[in-house]
């Protein structure tokens, strides 16, 4: 797991597990949450979750950069 603060001025965050989700969850409106394993279930962060996995990369990498534009919030 990262540090939360790693991430601190994104709106939207990346994380994997459900302990990651939750460690970047304060204060963000989406978490592109990835589990490759299927493993955990998604943890209820009452934040907009969006499923990440290798094979969809390249459109959660364009979703997540539109939705941080249309926030208005970057670094």
């Amino acid at each position: 797991m990262t540090s939360p603060r790693t991430q601190s001025y994104y709106q939207v965050r990346f994380e994997w597990g459900a302990e990651g989700a939750r460690a970047v969850a304060d204060g963000v409106h989406a978490i592109v949450w990835v589990d490759e394993l299927g493993s955990e279930e998604v943890p209820e962060l009452g934040v907009e979750v969006v499923a990440g996995a290798l094979r969809s990369a390249d459109a959660v990498a364009r979703w997540s950069l539109e939705r941080q534009a249309e926030l208005g919030v970057d670094s």
